[in-house]
């Protein structure tokens, strides 16, 4: 498991935690707790989502160095395993 994931389920049991001991004399503390967690949810989200992204692409390039992809109009069609 990457160090992203691994922050990001340890902001969703932050948040889950803040969520389980609301209460309405705690709300400002808690609402506080809560969207700052929510932040770095989302930040760390997107980068996963580019750490994929670049994954991806490393992962078509390592296919395409192999001579396992072909060409067909603007489409890449690549067969075989990815070679690390």
């Amino acid at each position: 498991m990457s160090k992203i994931t691994s922050h990001i389920l340890d902001i969703d049991k932050t948040i889950c935690k803040n969520i389980e001991k609301f209460d309405v004399n705690e709300r400002g503390l808690l609402s506080q707790n809560i969207l700052s967690q929510l932040r770095n949810y989302v930040e760390h989200i997107a980068l996963k989502v580019f750490e994929d992204a670049q994954q991806t692409e490393l992962n078509n390039i390592r296919l395409q160095n192999h001579g396992l992809c072909s060409l067909f109009g603007s489409t890449t069609i690549c067969v075989g395993k990815i070679i690390f």
